[in-house]
């Protein structure tokens, strides 16, 4: 974030905060860019591979979700403190935003909302704090014999991250080509009391995809 041309009003804690005793938080992550301040939760989860796993793992989200949350809760309520933490002597606490933020290690559960809480991953998170824009894709034209970029631009100013920080952390561009390449259709499935049970599934549709991502 030092190097970041775009966001210059920043200040990042050198290391976790420890509690004191029996009084205050174990903050993992504070980060503040102008009046947005990130209270993270750094989690380091193995991804699922079964629905049992994935059922373990979102209760795993949610929990991390509510210690961010009551981190943020106990520096809101804080305000004189928080003002020191925070790197900032001039700026009025009370007018900060304060979102509590579960990093993690990899991207499952990345985009969800607990509350308050948001889930992001920790290399996007560096990713939009190194810089304000990056590469979206190429294309190369073999008829034409020309080769184009993508560049993604994800905020163009400080104001423009501050506003807007809660979707740039739970929606990375790069997955919006497959979102719109999803489709969503449901089957029926017998139980055994003979009723029938809906269930949704989702499925990749490779050439929305194809076309959604040459489109530039």
């Amino acid at each position: 974030i030092a190097k970041n041309k775009i966001l210059i009003d920043t200040y990042v804690t050198p290391t976790a905060i420890s509690r004191s005793g029996n009084v205050g938080e174990e903050i993992d992550v504070l980060i503040r860019i102008g009046s947005c301040v990130l209270v993270g939760e750094v989690k380091c989860f193995v991804c699922p591979n079964d629905p049992i796993d994935r059922f373990n793992y979102l209760e795993k989200l949610e929990d991390a979700a509510d210690q961010a949350t009551r981190k943020r809760d106990w520096l809101v309520g804080n305000p004189s403190l928080a003002s020191q933490l925070i790197g900032s002597k001039t700026l009025n606490v009370n007018k900060c935003e304060f979102i509590p933020v579960v990093i993690l290690n990899n991207g499952f559960g990345i985009g969800m909302e607990f509350g308050d809480a948001i889930v992001t991953d920790a290399h996007w998170l560096e990713t939009i704090l190194r810089e304000g824009s990056l590469s979206g894709g190429a294309k190369r034209d073999l008829s034409e014999k020309s080769f184009t970029t993508k560049t993604i631009t994800i905020y163009n100013s400080e104001s423009d991250f501050v506003k807007n920080a809660r979707r740039i952390l739970i929606k990375p561009p790069m997955l919006a080509d497959f979102e719109r390449s999803t489709i969503w259709d449901s089957f029926q499935m017998p139980t055994s009391d003979g009723q029938e049970l809906t269930v949704s599934r989702a499925r990749l549709d490779n050439d929305l995809l194809v076309k959604s991502l040459g489109s530039f």
